[in-house]
C-alpha cells in the first residue's frame, strides 16, 4: 500500500472500516489519508432499534424490510429467503453486538455521510463521530432514509469522488 488510499464504509461497513483503521494504527499497518462512513451513527453511540438478529423469521424479515436496501421481489421468493436467512442473521448479528472499546481519535480527516431519515441514526448520531478524529470533520446530509443513495447515486459519488481528487 504504497499509494495514498481512502476507506468508505456503509452501514455495518462503516463500523469495519473505523475498526479496520485503528487496528492498523495499532499495529504499525498502512494508514488511510481519509476515512469516509455512512449510514451508521457514531461507534460510542447505543442503537436506535432493538436487535433482531434472533428475533422470530417475520420480524427480522420486517426489520429488513424497513431498512429499504433489500428489492421488494426477494421477500417473494420464498427458497432464496431462506436460503440467505442464516447468512443475513448472522451479518446483523455482527452489527448489533458490536461493542465499542474506547480509544484514542484518528489523525486523519473523517467524512460522515448519512439520510436525513434514515431509521438507524439520527443528525446527533451523525455528528457524534465527530469525537473520533483529531483531523478535518464533515458532515453531509441526504434526502433519504438507511439507502439514501439508491435514489440520487451521483451526489455520494461526486462527494466521494471530491474527497478522493483532494486528499489522494
Amino acid at each position: 500500500m504504497d499509494v495514498p488510499f481512502a476507506i468508505f464504509g456503509h452501514s455495518m461497513g462503516a463500523l469495519i472500516g473505523f475498526e479496520m483503521v485503528h487496528y492498523w494504527r495499532d499495529h504499525s499497518g498502512p494508514q488511510p489519508v481519509h476515512l469516509l462512513v455512512s449510514g451508521h451513527r457514531a461507534p460510542h453511540r447505543p442503537p436506535l432499534n432493538p436487535p433482531v438478529h434472533q428475533a422470530d423469521k417475520q420480524t427480522f424479515l420486517n426489520r429488513l424490510k424497513a431498512l429499504g436496501g433489500t428489492p421488494a421481489r426477494f421477500f417473494e421468493m420464498d427458497d432464496l429467503v431462506e436460503l440467505l436467512l442464516p447468512t443475513l442473521r448472522a451479518d446483523f448479528a455482527v452489527w448489533e453486538t458490536y461493542q465499542y472499546e474506547e480509544k484514542p481519535p484518528l489523525p486523519i480527516p473523517l467524512t460522515v455521510m448519512g439520510g436525513r431519515t434514515d431509521s438507524e441514526a439520527t443528525e446527533s448520531d451523525y455528528a457524534a463521530w465527530r469525537q473520533h478524529t483529531t483531523g478535518e470533520f464533515t458532515l453531509h446530509l441526504f434526502n433519504g432514509g438507511h439507502f439514501y443513495f439508491s435514489e440520487d447515486l451521483s451526489s455520494l459519488t461526486r462527494l466521494v469522488g471530491t474527497v478522493l481528487i483532494e486528499d489522494c
